[in-house]
């Protein structure tokens, strides 16, 4: 945007440029009657070009310079704004993918990612259903095999919440990677949110709290939990 100093210089610029013309309308007209004064058509025209040059092209030169200035300048705080609006919306990491996971076998270590699918029940236990990524590494730090989307199902072995934090403990797990019985270490997830109007995962938390401090059955605990992923 423009200042008031450069929108003053640059209102002065125009009216010298629009008197530049006035002024220059009147030569030629004069000189359109060169024959009368004693000037050949040729020497008008060099002299009205003498004119626009010297007279008029100086001023436009100058007022161009201000207006492309200002469009610089303006496309850059537009830019800036632009990008601080979209620094400011980037959206935070779902706590429930790329959760680090790691285990032992009997030769070696296991390293991976658990992503969380969805939860379900068998009888009165819940469980994290979710696909698990990783590589087998035997003590020697080789790469013995790698496991791509294994689908695993871990106990929620405790869940507890509040209206900004729910807390799990999912695991530990034994299970077959690869023909090797591999003991999973236990995950922790923790989800946090704010409670309020319109905050949907922060109301979410409020209520699977109230489920879990009142009888609240099985079901409907697993059915909050499923909408707590739906909405991350």
């Amino acid at each position: 945007m423009w200042n008031s100093e450069a929108i003053s210089a640059a209102d002065q610029k125009l009216h010298e440029s629009y008197r530049c013309l006035i002024k220059l309308n009147w030569q030629i007209n004069y000189l359109s009657r060169g024959t009368d004064v004693g000037f050949d058509s040729e020497s008008a025209r060099e002299i009205i070009f003498f004119t626009i040059k010297h007279s008029c092209m100086k001023k436009y030169l100058l007022l161009f310079a201000l207006m492309a200035v200002s469009v610089v300048l303006s496309t850059s705080v537009t830019a800036a704004g632009i990008t601080r609006k979209d620094s400011t919306k980037m959206a935070p990491a779902n706590p429930t993918q790329d959760i680090p996971v790691a285990g032992t076998f009997a030769t070696g270590v296991f390293n991976g990612t658990l992503d969380v699918i969805q939860f379900t029940r068998v009888g009165r236990q819940i469980y994290a259903v979710g696909s698990l990524t990783g590589t087998l590494t035997d003590l020697a730090g080789n790469t013995i095999g790698t496991v791509t989307s294994q689908q695993v199902q871990l106990p929620v072995s405790q869940i507890s919440s509040s209206c900004d934090i729910l807390h799990l403990d999912l695991g530990p797990l034994d299970l077959n990677l690869l023909g090797l019985v591999v003991h999973l270490d236990e995950v922790v997830l923790d989800i946090t949110a704010d409670a309020g109007p319109g905050n949907l995962l922060g109301n979410l938390l409020c209520t699977i709290t109230h489920l879990l401090d009142g009888p609240g059955s099985i079901i409907a605990i697993i059915n909050i939990l499923n909408h707590i992923l739906g909405a991350l």
